[in-house]
């Protein structure tokens, strides 16, 4: 979104529907028509003025970036005329393709119309003209694939939302598994401690019968060693 802020003209008029020119539909080759709006002068004036004063605040921002100024904010995307256009439609009823290449053609068919009306009014001498021109309307035929519909945004917003669902129901299996898996870790680590502490008590009663049979022995064979050495008469 642009940080230059819109006035309160690009969201006051709106688009209105108009009947198509008979001078398009006599073309040869003509792609059908969906339906037509009327663009009212004044809007497309405030249009080439807002995108001139756009242009102009980037230019200084590409300047202050290349002298290194700190103090520059990171430019925001820019609006081009399609995003005017659809800020325009009543209700929000249609909106122009994502389409990158029919946008484009649309943004260079309403700049076009734009340039043209604002140099229509700094021609105009006099407050009479300037009226004349407040009054006037330009035709912009929807060609097929240009648009899509309210319908069309409402199911790829559903779609979107079922995708979000999907992903939100995922995320919550892998953490209940995550928690099933850990608590089996810890019983399972419980268990084996318990194991390891069971042996450690069967190795300290096995280690206190090895040393009692072997201080059992030893004894026995000093006894034994002991005997020739002693006097008849003497027992140990």
């Amino acid at each position: 979104m642009s940080d230059i802020p819109l006035n309160d003209s690009i969201l006051k008029w709106k688009l209105c529907m108009e009947e198509p020119s008979l001078a398009y539909a006599a073309k040869p080759n003509a792609r059908p028509v969906l339906f037509v709006v009327g663009i009212p002068y004044p809007l497309l004036k405030v249009w080439q003025e807002y995108m001139v004063k756009q242009n102009e605040m980037q230019k200084i921002a590409e300047e202050d970036r290349a002298g290194e100024n700190e103090n520059t904010c990171p430019c925001q995307d820019n609006l081009d005329y399609v995003d005017l256009f659809e800020l325009s439609i009543p209700g929000s009823a249609f909106g122009i393709t994502e389409d990158k290449t029919i946008r484009s053609e649309v943004n260079a068919s309403l700049r076009k119309f734009a340039g043209m009306v604002k140099s229509a009014y700094n021609k105009a001498k006099g407050g009479h003209k300037r009226k004349e021109l407040d009054s006037c309307v330009r035709r912009f035929h929807l060609l097929e694939g240009m648009t899509i519909s309210v319908k069309e945004l409402q199911r790829e917003n559903e779609n979107i939302c079922d995708e979000l669902e999907k992903w939100k129901q995922s995320y919550k299996d892998l953490h209940e598994e995550k928690e099933k898996l850990y608590l089996e870790m810890v019983s399972a680590m419980q268990e084996k401690n318990e194991e390891i502490k069971n042996l450690n008590e069967v190795n300290k009663e096995l280690l206190d019968y090895i040393l009692t049979v072997l201080n059992k022995s030893t004894i026995l064979k000093i006894k034994a060693k002991m005997l020739p050495m002693l006097p008849k008469n003497q027992e140990l």
